[in-house]
C-alpha cells in the first residue's frame, strides 16, 4: 500500500461520481466529452480543496509586506549576528 492511495482513491471516486452524474443527464458513457467533463471535474474539485492554503499563503504575503518597513528599521546591532544582540544587551 503506497502513501498516496488514500489520494488516488478520492480522485478516483470524484471521477466515478461525476461521470456518473453526467451519464444520469444523458451524456454517452463511452464518449470523450464525458472523461473530458470528469477530469475538467477533478481538476475543480481539487482547485476549491487548495483554495484555503492560496488564501492563506496570500494572507502571508500582504503581512510580511506589511511588515517590511518595520523589519528594515531595526537597529544595525540586530542584523550583524543572533550572538551581537544578547552581548549588546549584556
Amino acid at each position: 500500500m503506497s502513501v498516496l492511495d488514500p489520494l488516488s482513491h478520492a480522485l478516483a471516486t470524484v471521477i466515478a461520481a461525476a461521470h456518473t452524474g453526467l451519464t444520469a443527464l444523458g451524456a454517452d458513457p463511452t464518449g470523450g466529452a464525458t472523461w473530458v467533463l470528469c477530469v475538467a471535474a477533478v481538476v475543480v474539485v481539487v482547485r476549491l480543496a487548495l483554495l484555503p492554503v492560496t488564501v492563506h499563503g496570500v494572507r502571508q504575503a500582504h503581512a510580511a509586506a506589511r511588515a517590511r518597513p518595520q523589519l528594515q528599521a531595526r537597529p544595525s546591532w540586530a542584523s550583524r549576528s543572533p550572538n551581537a544582540a544578547t552581548s549588546a544587551v549584556a
